[in-house]
């Protein structure tokens, strides 16, 4: 575990004069097959209350919050997106 947090500490980006608090990098994100909340929406033109009803419903791909933000596992958008394929 101590090898994964060396590897991945490097990853983190500060914008500290805007926030306070780091960002996370599009490595690091990469590493941990992760696609931020935003990049998610972005992807299908979904809004915020489309991605708000998934979760109620569990319906949407699974997501995980970090601090305040969050993140889709990139396994899980891709099951997500294969299952709607296979709908149609």
């Amino acid at each position: 575990m101590n090898q994964v947090i060396e590897n991945i500490a490097p990853t983190v980006k500060s914008d500290s004069v805007l926030t306070g608090h780091a960002e996370p990098s599009q490595a690091l994100l990469d590493k941990l097959g992760l696609v931020p909340e935003e990049e998610m929406l972005a992807l299908g033109a979904i809004t915020k209350s489309t991605s708000e009803m998934w979760q109620r419903r569990r319906t949407g791909p699974p997501r995980i919050r970090i601090g305040n933000r969050y993140f889709y596992p990139l396994a899980g958008v891709m099951a997500f997106i294969d299952q709607k394929l296979e709908k149609q």
